[in-house]
């Protein structure tokens, strides 16, 4: 039992270790956003095509089950089965903005969600194939390439990274905004998103948030080039900075969120909006502590 103690506190206290920030070379603003508004203006005649990817289900049979249930591949938002949540996220955030977020072109792309890096690489290969097939078919109908927006839950943000170890130099589409919801910093794909494959990126986090660092990446064995790389032990909150990559740590009514609640109707109603918002900052801060005020 003492030894069953030990081991607790122990990891607890790596974990609380790799979960500082660290304050070295760091540019950040600090943000209140209250009452936001939105203006809807459509001036484009071809919809962007939006695809939500969601993260690791550890307990398939359990109460968590609600939040990461899915038909696998890439199905249209209208067409995913009403009892499952990943509906309703889709459903709350094309109300909250129709426009850049439109529900007729809104894709769940469902995976088998295990906590294992060749599952994750295998998702990747079946979500590359449907974005071939997607953006031919909306070229044949719109004649232009598709905007494709990409959100992503934990490590349904590192399948979505993956995708820049499978493309090729022949494809015309990229990824037009990439969003990463509480993604577990991996070693092994957090270099991916410095490609241009991703045309800007937004990554929010919360230090309140435990199992973004809990993978332990540092037991999983990776060969490159016939030789072992360290990894860090745990995954890690923040990536290291790009020139296409804006950071942001979050909290709703001043508080930081758990893992699962940036999956809630609260948190994602505002996403759209403190989108916008980060755009329209006037600045050169590629991080942001921002405090969201509903």
């Amino acid at each position: 039992m003492i030894s069953h103690k030990f081991n607790l506190i122990f990891l607890i206290s790596i974990l609380l270790l790799t979960s500082c920030n660290r304050k070295k070379n760091r540019l950040i603003k600090k943000i209140n956003v209250s009452k936001i508004q939105h203006k809807f203006e459509n001036n484009q005649k071809e919809p962007d095509i939006t695809i939500w990817v969601h993260g690791t289900c550890l307990f398939p049979r359990l109460f968590l089950n609600h939040y990461f249930n899915s038909d696998p591949g890439l199905i249209k938002a209208e067409d995913v089965n009403p009892n499952y949540y990943l509906k309703t996220i889709a459903d709350v955030i094309s109300v909250a903005d129709p426009v850049k977020f439109p529900y007729e072109t809104f894709y769940i792309f469902g995976w088998k969600g295990g906590l294992d890096c060749k599952e994750r690489q295998e998702a990747s290969h079946d979500l590359f194939k449907n974005l071939l097939e997607i953006v031919r078919n909306y070229k044949n109908k719109y004649k232009v390439l598709p905007k494709i927006n990409i959100i992503a839950h934990s490590h349904g943000g590192n399948v979505v990274l993956n995708l820049n170890k499978i493309k090729n130099e022949d494809i015309e589409f990229c990824i037009n905004k990439l969003i990463l919801l509480a993604c577990p910093v991996q070693k092994e794909t957090k270099d991916y998103l410095k490609s241009n494959f991703f045309k800007k990126v937004y990554s929010f986090y919360s230090t309140l948030d435990i199992f973004q660092v809990l993978d332990p990446q540092g037991f999983h064995k990776v060969q490159r080039r016939g030789h072992k790389k360290r990894k860090p032990l745990f995954s890690e909150r923040k990536f290291e900075s790009s020139d296409n990559l804006i950071q942001v740590q979050i909290k709703l009514n001043g508080r930081g969120l758990f893992h699962s609640e940036f999956l809630t109707e609260k948190f994602l109603k505002v996403l759209p909006n403190v989108l916008d918002e980060i755009d329209n900052f006037n600045d050169n801060f590629s991080e942001y502590l921002l405090n969201i005020c509903t």
